[in-house]
C-alpha cells in the first residue's frame, strides 16, 4: 500500500479540480504539528484543495509492526482532541504555542499557511457520538461532516 500524503502530492499535480485528504490519517502515525505542516504544504501545492482527515487509527498490528506504541483508546482520543487544536492553531496563527497532556509546542510556526480560509476543513473520525463530536466542537470543524463520519 502507497504512503497516502505522498501520493496525494503527485495527485495534486495531475488534476486541477479533485479535492485532497486522507479518510482518516491516524494521529499515532504523526506528530500533530508535523501533520499540519504537511496539510498546509499539500493545501498551496494543491491551490487549496485539501481536507484534513485524522481520527485515532484502529489498526494496532500496523503500529506494532512498524514500531509505533498503540496507546488505549482513551488516551488515543484524548491524543486526537488535542491534535485537532494544535493543526487548527497552526495553521490560524502566526506562533503557536500549546501546553496539553500530550503534546507540548513552544512558538512553532507553519509557513507557508493553507490557502484555504481561515483553514481546510478538518474531518474528526471516530466511533459513538459524544467524544467525536466534542472534539469537533473543541477544534472548530464542521460538525455536519465529522457527525456523518462518527457514525461509520
Amino acid at each position: 500500500m502507497l504512503e497516502g500524503w505522498t501520493t496525494q502530492a503527485v495527485v495534486a499535480g495531475l488534476t486541477e479540480k479533485i479535492k485532497l485528504g486522507t479518510l482518516v490519517t491516524g494521529i499515532v502515525y504523526r506528530h500533530p504539528s508535523v501533520l499540519a505542516k504537511i496539510g498546509a504544504t499539500l493545501d498551496v501545492l494543491s491551490k487549496g484543495r485539501l481536507f484534513m482527515g485524522i481520527g485515532v487509527a484502529w489498526n494496532v498490528e500496523e503500529a506494532t509492526a512498524y514500531g509505533i506504541p498503540f496507546p488505549p483508546v482513551g488516551e488515543k482520543m484524548r491524543r486526537l482532541e488535542e491534535a485537532a487544536q494544535i493543526i487548527s492553531k497552526m495553521w490560524t496563527e502566526e506562533r503557536t504555542s500549546f501546553t496539553g497532556k500530550f503534546y507540548q509546542l513552544r512558538d512553532v510556526y507553519c509557513n507557508s499557511k493553507p490557502i484555504q480560509k481561515p483553514h481546510p476543513l478538518i474531518m474528526i473520525g471516530g466511533s459513538g457520538e459524544r467524544r467525536p463530536l466534542k472534539i469537533v466542537a473543541k477544534s472548530m470543524v464542521t460538525p455536519a461532516i465529522s457527525s456523518a463520519l462518527s457514525r461509520r
